[in-house]
Order: C-alpha cells, then structure tokens, then sequence
C-alpha cells in the first residue's frame, strides 16, 4: 500500500534512480505494478529480492518511456521469460545493464528476446538461472560482441573460451553457465555506461 501511494506522488515521474532492494521483500504485483507505472525517464531501477513479485510485475516496462532505462535489477524476484520480454520491449537498445541473478525461471527463450531487442548491452548477470544454455549466450555474444570479463566482480580481462573450458574439467554441470562464478564475497557495483561497446561483463 505504502508503494502504491508513492507512486501518485507527482515527483515520482521525475525520479532517475530507484532502489528498492531489500525493501520490498513483502511487496506484490499490484504495489510494484503502481510503482513502475508511475515512473517516467528513470535510469536505474532495483527492486531487487522481491519474492513475491512476478512477471505481471514488469508489464509497465513494455512501455516505450523505458527506453532510457540504463540499469535493471531484479535479484531473486520471481521472473520469468514473460518478464524479461517485457524488459526487452520497453527498454529496447536503451537497457546496458540487467540482473537477473536467481530468477531460475528465466530459460533461454528470455535471453534470445534480449538478443533481438536488447542490442547495447554491456552487462548481463545470469547466476542461478539454470535452465540457461550455453547456445543462447553464444548466441547473444555473437550479436552483441566478445564478452570481454566473464566475472563482473573481478577487476581483470579474461579469455572467455579459457575459463568456460577450465571451469568445465573442474565441474559436471549440467548445462547453463550457473557454476561458472560462485564467489560469496562478490558484490555488484553499479556502473553507467551510455556508450555501448558489446558484451563486456557476462556473469
């Protein structure tokens, strides 16, 4: 209730970031829905370790006024292909950073919808959805460009090809890239970056 009331307030169209990250824990889809309705221009949006929101959630960003949304994070909401396809058709080629680390219903269906609409991405963190592939991902590589850092928590450039065959001798995963990177002192650091130049952090 108190989300959806702030989302009248006038000034809210006017805010460039929002972060609701481990604030909205009891959050639902009609209080966030309210509250990314309400948004206009906004550059950054966490609403990050919402549980009980879903993909009905993100349906106000299939708006075009998303477009100059820069930075999204949803950690461990309940967000699924739906979801991101809405991310997708809203933000558009203005979307460089997205987090979707523990939303395990994402699949590979999501990530070909960020290939298709999501062409300036530099930062994409997909920790914990397993049901991804490495297909999809060479996939969206090949449309964005190398993946320069395969860790966005590292401070280094890294052979993608190396690490991804090193971290397979060492592990049996079964598919996706969710083991790659399982580093519990990692934190994410937001950056802006309004000039593309390909898929620089693939965590």
């Amino acid at each position: 209730r108190a989300l959806a009331k702030q989302a009248s307030v006038p000034f809210s169209a006017k805010l460039q970031h929002l972060d609701l990250a481990s604030s909205c824990t009891d959050a639902t889809d009609g209080s966030m829905m309210s509250v990314l309705t309400g948004l206009g221009g906004c550059r950054h949006v966490s609403i990050a370790f919402a549980p009980l929101v879903t993909d009905v959630s993100l349906a106000p960003l299939s708006n075009q006024k998303f477009k100059t949304l820069r930075a999204l994070d949803v950690t461990n909401a309940n967000v699924g292909d739906a979801g991101v396809a809405w991310i997708a058709a809203g933000c558009r080629g203005g979307l460089r950073e997205l987090n979707l680390r523990g939303c395990s219903a994402v699949t590979d269906v999501a990530i070909v919808a960020l290939s298709e609409s999501c062409t300036n991405l530099t930062c994409l963190s997909i920790s914990g959805c397993g049901y991804i592939t490495d297909e999809s991902i060479q996939r969206l590589a090949s449309v964005l460009g190398p993946v320069g850092v395969l860790n966005p928590y590292r401070k280094y450039t890294a052979d993608t090809k190396k690490i991804v065959n090193e971290k397979r001798k060492k592990s049996s995963r079964r598919g996706g890239l969710r083991n790659i990177h399982d580093h519990a002192e990692d934190t994410l650091v937001d950056k802006y970056i309004d000039i593309p130049s390909g898929l620089r952090v693939l965590d």
